[in-house]
């Protein structure tokens, strides 16, 4: 199980209310983008028409996604950190004070 299932796991999406919150609809699809305070790095968070959400992770110097967010094996301190600030971002998008927009709490 990925950290956008762990986190999501069992909630709904209110499709009608996210565009309140910064997500722009491309497509049948929402789309978030958080800059992550420790690096130059970008989240892109996707809610597909389904309600599943997905997430990557870019360096903005190079504009490559950050591949070591889903190496578990991975356990260097700065890798550590970018992993965990995603985490912190998802959970952020399921915190009650988003509950009334994304259902998710």
């Amino acid at each position: 199980m990925d950290v956008e299932e762990e986190i999501f796991a069992k909630r709904q999406c209110r499709f009608n209310k996210l565009a309140a919150y910064g997500f722009k609809k491309n497509g049948d699809d929402y789309y978030l983008e958080v800059p992550l305070k420790s690096a130059n790095f970008l989240a892109k968070i996707r809610i597909s028409s389904a309600g599943k959400v997905s997430g990557n992770v870019y360096d903005l110097d190079t504009g490559e996604e950050y591949l070591l967010l889903r190496v578990e094996s991975n356990t260097g301190s700065f890798s550590a950190v970018v992993k965990a600030e995603y985490r912190t971002i998802l959970q952020d998008q399921r915190r009650p004070n988003r509950s009334e927009v994304l259902n998710l709490c």
